[in-house]
């Protein structure tokens, strides 16, 4: 069974926000990214105490770090000078609400739910839920600068392991393809180019290592950034952009049935 993995930034409706945003595959898109002013030093990326028990001594790396930790680890490793994430990253207990807004609450997270949330289908694998600000609005370069998001796994209605059978899902290729997105990533253009950000998945199958497309579309989507821009300068940056200062909330569900929906400000735009 193929999985459609949650994919590109959700589509703006044009009566909403002038927009002008890349597109992928016939599908209008937005790139997402995280300012400067967020990188100059890395994210701290919470992880839930719940998966603590999903680990064993054999699943943890030389250093001790688990699978999460491990793909987190992979991201920071495929840039030459951006750290993305803090190495371990703290752990943090489970937030397992139904309300997917309390989420917001300044604590970027990787959480697993075993209740899940009214209004999203039980075939949903796992959701990145981002918040963020509409940048270049009316341009080529239109993207959504983002300022929080959360990764969060459906086991009330999925099964995961770090040794997958035929009806589990590889928890490390999840995250490691979640991770992706939160950092602003895109699926290929072209389903036959090798990549983790591709967009199936079968259960079972383990992909945990980044390939030429994911490291390249990383690179060139954080081209001209530096750890060592000052906050200062990040600020002036910002600063000059707010007249095109439009908040959005997206969801993206990855889903079992094979699609990939989008919302953005509780509103269903694209399904594909």
């Amino acid at each position: 069974m193929l999985v459609l993995l949650s994919a590109c930034m959700p589509k703006v409706e044009e009566t909403k926000v002038n927009l002008v945003p890349r597109t992928q595959g016939g599908s209008t898109q937005l790139v997402g990214r995280w300012s400067n002013a967020n990188l100059t030093t890395p994210l701290n990326l919470d992880i839930s105490t719940s998966f603590d028990g999903e680990f064993v001594g054999a699943d943890m790396d030389a250093d001790g770090h688990n699978p999460i930790v491990q793909a987190m680890k992979s991201w920071n490793n495929a840039h030459p000078t951006v750290n993305f994430f803090a190495i371990p990253g703290n752990t943090i207990a489970n937030k397992d609400n139904s309300d997917l807004s309390t989420y917001r609450d300044g604590t970027l997270g990787i959480y697993r739910s075993d209740g899940w949330f009214t209004g999203i289908s039980s075939g949903t694998i796992a959701i990145t839920q981002f918040y963020g600000y509409i940048r270049n609005s009316g341009t080529s370069s239109a993207y959504i600068d983002l300022t929080h998001a959360d990764i969060i796994v459906n086991y009330r209605d999925h099964n995961f392991s770090t040794a997958p059978n035929s009806f589990e899902f590889d928890i490390q290729t999840v995250i490691l393809h979640e991770l992706g997105h939160f950092i602003g990533l895109k699926h290929p253009d072209d389903y036959f180019i090798p990549a983790v950000m591709q967009s199936t998945l079968a259960q079972g199958e383990q992909k945990r290592t980044l390939l030429a497309y994911d490291t390249n579309s990383l690179i060139t989507n954080y081209n001209g950034y530096s750890p060592n821009l000052t906050i200062q300068a990040a600020a002036k940056a910002r600063a000059d952009q707010r007249d095109d200062d439009q908040e959005v909330r997206g969801i993206f569900e990855l889903k079992a049935n094979g699609e990939c929906y989008h919302f953005l400000n509780d509103k269903f735009v694209e399904a594909h």
